[in-house]
């Protein structure tokens, strides 16, 4: 069943931008999912699966591709006593809880993060290219939905790099569950109030933002950058590679981007996005 409409509002993105919508449904179940992507295929439309916009940009005031609220029922079964399925629209929260309940190790680094499974898996989000430490760690299995066919493919056989698989990007793929497997932990405590903490110490929670801007860029750039107010829209003085956003116009965020791009070219580097700018 497709239902496309219009909406007009600032809840997609958590930086908090207003937009018009002229194309958004919602898809509960995988046929839903086809329908909609057979719909933008004849009408000739891009694609764009949302989970929590947690790293999604609305680069426009009108957007005009067709984006999709991934609303598959969030699911959590465990499979063993280390072994556990989650949807991909599961909230990544959730599954960190679980873990921290059953004194299971994890990617706890996440827990600040406002993310969906189905985005952490297919942003490979982790702690870095200094720390190598990804959600692929404790990933057993991806399914998900390759043209109208159903796909099951381990880990370790999924291409990836820096926050990048074979999923970013590709919206007429749709992950639709994973497999983890999570042996017992060695901590003490709670490690997800402990990353929260340390996101309040360390990130920028002030105001609106999509976390980090860049996949790969300067530190030297982005240090000169600190603090740059364009409109509404700053550079963080505090995490220097995070927009804050005070308003709901995305052109000063474009601005501040395109600032970093201009600069990184002057000194001959490139500026690659971490955040989706969906048009």
């Amino acid at each position: 069943m497709v239902s496309v409409g219009r909406l007009e509002t600032d809840s997609l993105s958590t930086l908090r931008t207003r937009h018009r919508f002229l194309r958004y449904g919602e898809f509960h179940a995988v046929e839903e999912f086809l329908a909609y992507r057979r719909w933008a295929a004849e009408h000739g439309l891009a694609l764009y699966i949302l989970g929590n916009g947690s790293n999604t940009f609305f680069a426009s005031k009108t957007v005009r591709t067709l984006v999709l609220r991934n609303r598959l029922p969030r699911r959590l079964l465990p499979l063993d006593g280390e072994r556990v399925e989650v949807s991909s629209s599961l909230p990544v929260g959730a599954l960190l809880r679980y873990c921290r309940r059953r004194h299971l190790d994890s990617f706890f680094y996440l827990a600040s993060a406002p993310a969906t499974v189905g985005g952490a898996i297919a942003m490979n989000a982790g702690r870095g290219r200094d720390y190598a430490m990804t959600v692929f760690d404790f990933l057993e299995r991806v399914s998900y939905v390759e043209g109208d066919n159903a796909v099951h493919v381990a880990a370790d056989e999924i291409e990836r790099g820096h926050r990048w698989t074979r999923f970013t990007g590709i919206h007429g793929r749709l992950i639709v569950s994973a497999v983890f497997r999570f042996r017992p932990g060695a901590y003490e405590g709670d490690p997800v109030a402990d990353r929260l903490a340390y996101a309040r110490k360390h990130q920028d929670l002030t105001a609106p933002s999509c976390g980090s801007v860049f996949a790969d860029c300067s530190a030297t750039v982005q240090t000169k950058l600190r603090g740059l107010r364009i409109g509404t829209a700053c550079y963080s003085a505090k995490a220097t590679n995070w927009i804050l956003n005070l308003g709901d116009d995305p052109r000063p965020v474009c601005a501040l981007i395109a600032v970093s791009r201009a600069l990184h070219a002057l000194v001959g580097k490139r500026a690659i996005l971490e955040i989706v700018a969906v048009e």
